[in-house]
């Protein structure tokens, strides 16, 4: 491995071992196993979907791609033997789990580029205001 791709997959395995630390205290913290379980869930699909995404380039902008990223995403449901997508209730619940990570982030790394376009607005405002950008700006 070459000396930039040894520092890319550093930088790549810090958000892991950044959100394993997210679920330590949220473990501590005593959170019901089935908000543990969603927690997981939702970082496993961000980091399937945005394997790039890192904590020097994370952003709004990626955020809302994620958002599309989910929305776009079509899976085999053998209830219905045909393609279906994620509901977008579904994806405001993975946007909650991943939320609560996000403004971890912030707390514990200063990682402001999260909300800083919407830094007046309360965390719940702006990640109501990012998923509705990217469902419904059609």
């Amino acid at each position: 491995m070459t000396g930039r791709a040894s520092i890319i997959c550093a930088v790549m395995k810090r958000i892991e071992q950044l959100f394993r630390q997210f679920m330590r205290e949220q473990e501590i913290l005593g959170r019901a196993p089935a908000t543990l379980r969603g927690y997981q869930h939702s970082f496993q699909w961000f980091r399937k979907l945005m394997p790039d995404v890192t904590i020097e380039n994370i952003n709004g902008e990626k955020i809302i791609e994620f958002i599309n990223r989910l929305s776009n995403f079509r899976f085999w449901s053998h209830s219905i033997n045909d393609f279906v997508s994620i509901k977008a209730s579904t994806i405001l619940n993975f946007m909650n789990y991943l939320w609560s990570f996000f403004l971890w982030l912030k707390e514990k790394q200063n990682t402001s580029r999260l909300t800083a376009k919407h830094e007046n607005q309360s965390s719940k405002k702006t990640m109501n205001k990012l998923l509705f950008l990217s469902l419904y700006r059609q």
